[in-house]
C-alpha cells in the first residue's frame, strides 16, 4: 500500500479524492495554510455542487471525516474539522444530504486529548449547523452530550477554553432551537 504522508499514515485513495497540494495544506502545522487548503476544498465542492456530482462529494467528506480527523497527530485533525466546516459551508442547502458525515467526525473530536482540536472540533460543528439548521437536529442529543463534556469534563482544567465553549455551545444550541 502506497502512503502519501507516511508519517500520517493516510492511505493514497485520499490522493484521487483531494488534489495533493490541499492535502499538504492540511496537513501542516500553520493555521493560515490550514485555512487555505479549506478554502480549496469550498471552491472544489461548489463546483461538484453545481454539477450535482454527489458521489465526489460524499468521498471528500468521508476522506476528511475518516483520514484526517482519526489522524494520529493534532495538525491532521485540526486539518480535516477545518475542511469539514467548509464542505458543509460550500454545500449549502446540499449539506443536509451529508449531515451524519459531516457531524459525527466534529463530534469524535471532542473528547480529543489536544485542547485546540476541541477548539476547531467546536468552530466546525458551529459552522455545520449554522448551514446545515435542521437536519442536524437529529443530532440533538449527541451534539448537547458532546458539548457538555467539552463545557465542563475539560473546560474547569482551561479558562479560555470554557469561555470560547460556552460561547460556541450557546451559539449551537441557539441554531438548533431557532
Amino acid at each position: 500500500m502506497q502512503y502519501i504522508n507516511s508519517r500520517e499514515g493516510m492511505a493514497s485513495w485520499t490522493e484521487h479524492t483531494l488534489p495533493p497540494l490541499v492535502i499538504k495544506q492540511l496537513n501542516d502545522k500553520m493555521y493560515e495554510k490550514r485555512k487555505s487548503g479549506a478554502l480549496e476544498i469550498e471552491k472544489i465542492l461548489k463546483d461538484y455542487a453545481a454539477k450535482e456530482d454527489f458521489q465526489s462529494i460524499e468521498q471528500i467528506i468521508v476522506c476528511l471525516g475518516k483520514e484526517f480527523a482519526n489522524a494520529p497527530t493534532a495538525q491532521p485533525r485540526n486539518g480535516g474539522l477545518i475542511g469539514l466546516a467548509a464542505c458543509a459551508i460550500a454545500l449549502g442547502k446540499h449539506s443536509s444530504k451529508f449531515t451524519e458525515k459531516l457531524v459525527k467526525p466534529a463530534l469524535a473530536c471532542f473528547t480529543d486529548p489536544d485542547n485546540r482540536v476541541r477548539y476547531f472540533a467546536c468552530e466546525a460543528l458551529y459552522n455545520i449547523c449554522k448551514v446545515s439548521r435542521g437536519s442536524v437536529l437529529t443530532f440533538f442529543n449527541e451534539i448537547f452530550d458532546g458539548l457538555s463534556k467539552v463545557i465542563f469534563f475539560y473546560g474547569f482544567c482551561h479558562l479560555n477554553s470554557l469561555i470560547f465553549s460556552g460561547f460556541i455551545s450557546h451559539h449551537i444550541l441557539l441554531f438548533l432551537f431557532c
